[in-house]
């Protein structure tokens, strides 16, 4: 089954669903998911949001926090684009009502966490961020955006100049070929490659590898995010008492720095 479209994402989690409500608006749209949308690590995410949004705290700020925090293992100018835009898109949700923390004076309820010099750690749902975003995103997505589920991308299609025109997917209904004039990967990790990991099993980055193999450009892949309490010990926990303990030791780490 050939499927033509103009832009087809992979992936269905902050990412893939925030590029889908604003291109939706002009674009016919269609996302790929290899499992339901409440599978990806954004939804189970439960940290918070780290976004300038007080008088007192500024965009400098945050850049440089992270940037040592890196050990300057950056590019200076994706941080600041990061940081900089991501900082009025953070603004403009609060002004579109996403359901933050409050304070009972009706102010974001913000965090101090890891190496940000400020409180500027948002959440929603306590430890639910990342659902509560979810859904929230969900209700914005315009009409014409088709989310297709229990689909995985295993193949990207390149033209003879070795640009990604679509994709290979195979799922419930057999294999459909997408063509697309634009082709976001936004899938995720691969933290359950790791033998003691709080990924769900299917967070295996397999796309990562398809990229490899087809000698798709990107960069700047040198590090991974994980959990410094991710061992075998995680077993003896249940999932929330894990994550649980993580935030803990995080927020006791910040107190004390």
């Amino acid at each position: 089954m050939d499927v033509k479209i103009d832009v087809l994402i992979i992936g269905s989690g902050i990412a893939a669903l925030q590029a889908a409500r604003l291109l939706g608006q002009q674009l016919q749209v269609q996302i790929v998911t290899k499992s339901s949308v409440d599978m990806s690590s954004s939804y189970r995410a439960q940290g918070g949001i780290a976004a300038v949004t007080k008088p007192e705290d500024n965009t400098a700020y945050h850049i440089a926090d992270t940037l040592t925090a890196g050990e300057d293992h950056h590019e200076k100018k994706h941080v600041e684009a990061l940081i900089n835009d991501g900082t009025k898109i953070i603004q403009q949700f609060l002004m579109d009502d996403l359901p933050i923390d409050r304070e009972a004076s009706g102010a974001p309820a913000l965090g101090l966490e890891g190496a940000h010099s400020h409180h500027r750690i948002l959440h929603a749902g306590g430890d639910r961020t990342g659902q509560v975003f979810i859904d929230y995103l969900l209700k914005q997505l315009p009409s014409n955006v088709v989310i297709n589920c229990y689909e995985m991308a295993y193949e990207l299609l390149l033209n003879t100049d070795g640009a990604c025109i679509g994709v290979l997917t195979q799922g419930t209904h057999g294999t459909k070929r997408y063509f697309a004039h634009h082709v976001i990967i936004a899938s995720g990790g691969a933290g359950a490659l790791y033998p003691s990991s709080t990924n769900y099993a299917i967070n295996t980055g397999h796309l990562h590898s398809v990229r490899a193999q087809q000698s798709v450009i990107w960069s700047l892949c040198n590090f991974i995010q994980a959990y410094y309490g991710a061992t075998a010990k995680q077993k003896d926990l249940s999932q929330k008492q894990f994550e649980e303990l993580v935030g803990f030791l995080s927020m006791h780490s910040a107190d004390q720095s």
